[in-house]
């Protein structure tokens, strides 16, 4: 029996795996698609600041961003190309409005006055090799590849296909969680991702930011990825790949090339755009406990009702490769010695609010 099983070996999955593990807990991780990574594949990698007004989610961001500089750098520093990236402003706008940030960009950076509106440098960006990360991360771990149908939780200990755990992170991104509660299922979102690479003689110096991501691999260029919400997956296809390519035409000359690669996927993201990490909360025993809240009332120094030793980590959007490492820390931390969940990333939000709009309906 492992101390804890997580269901998903994405970078959702393998970040709270690194963290466990390098605790000394014995972990195993269930991925029904033999570890071919579908959302992290096709995910661009970029390790970039958000850029913009201050904001509640953008100080959980640069705090993750900075978290995950320092982590990358520290554990896989052969994976991670810390290239520094230029970001373009959109219009004269948002120019005006990235030379207003100063101390809110979370990262040493340079205003370079080139054409058409200039571009911030920020030296911490970077791109990392998302396969061989997280083949890194789940090193010494060992992997099951099963398709996950339903939990079982007798006498303190759950099961997952055969494999049994004292603990259960469900890391399964896009994929409904195999548990059923609406509140999660009805606020986590999917956005539809697609990378392509293609071969140049084009050079970079550092990594761009514009329409689009562009970063130099093997081989050639990464373009991508596109952010479609979309309930189900969207075929890969060349035009999209073009599009991508056409778009990063504007910001890099890229001569001839050819496409050499195409990638997409699902990635989840919440309707509040923060992560989600903790526990999962049983709805209908924490109605049944409180059943003012479907009045719109508050817990005060109360928590909602739990199923014991089962967690989620999940919603990261498009920036998984920056806020998961951060998060799984935190998930890892309360796992392991019951340290406080912040709220803002706490299922517990999306809990009250499934049950405030459930209110405003009646």
């Amino acid at each position: 029996m492992y101390d804890v099983v997580i269901v998903g070996g994405g970078i959702a999955g393998a970040s709270v795996a690194f963290f466990l593990k390098k605790a000394g807990l014995s972990v195993a991780v269930i991925d029904e698609t033999s570890f071919s990574l579908q959302a992290s594949l096709a995910a661009g990698a970029f390790i970039n600041p958000v850029m913009g007004k201050p904001s509640a989610f953008k100080s959980f961001a640069d705090d993750a961003f900075r978290f995950s500089v320092d982590f990358y750098a520290k554990n896989f520093p052969e994976l991670f190309n810390k290239s520094g990236c230029l970001i373009y402003p959109k219009n004269e706008k948002t120019k005006e409005e990235y030379e207003a940030l100063g101390e809110f960009i979370p990262s040493k950076y340079t205003f370079l006055d080139t054409y058409p509106l200039g571009a911030f440098l920020v030296h911490d960006s970077g791109i990392i090799n998302p396969k061989a990360l997280i083949d890194s991360m789940l090193a010494g771990v060992d992997r099951y590849n099963y398709s996950v149908s339903e939990l079982l939780f007798d006498g303190g200990v759950w099961g997952v296909s055969g494999v049994k755990g004292k603990n259960i992170v469900l890391a399964q991104g896009a994929k409904e969680p195999v548990i059923n509660e609406k509140y999660l299922t009805t606020q986590i979102t999917k956005l539809w991702g697609q990378k392509c690479k293609i071969k140049t003689a084009a050079i970079l110096q550092h990594n761009i930011s514009s329409k689009v991501h562009i970063a130099q691999v093997d081989g050639g260029l990464a373009i991508g990825a596109t952010h479609i919400r979309s309930e189900t997956a969207i075929p890969i296809n060349r035009a999209d790949s073009l599009t991508l390519v056409e778009d990063a035409k504007e910001a890099i000359d890229i001569g001839d090339y050819e496409v050499f690669e195409e990638v997409g996927g699902m990635r989840s993201a919440s309707i509040d755009h923060f992560p989600i990490a903790g526990f999962i909360y049983d709805s209908k025993s924490t109605i049944e406990m409180f059943p003012s809240l479907v009045h719109g009332a508050r817990l005060s120094g109360k928590e909602p009702i739990n199923y014991e030793n089962l967690y989620i980590h999940t919603g990261h959007g498009s920036r998984a490769f920056i806020l998961a490492p951060y998060t799984a820390k935190l998930l890892s931390e309360n796992i392991i010695s019951k340290t406080k969940i912040p709220k803002s990333i706490d299922p517990a939000r999306l809990l009250f609010r499934f049950f405030r709009k459930k209110q405003g309906q009646s």
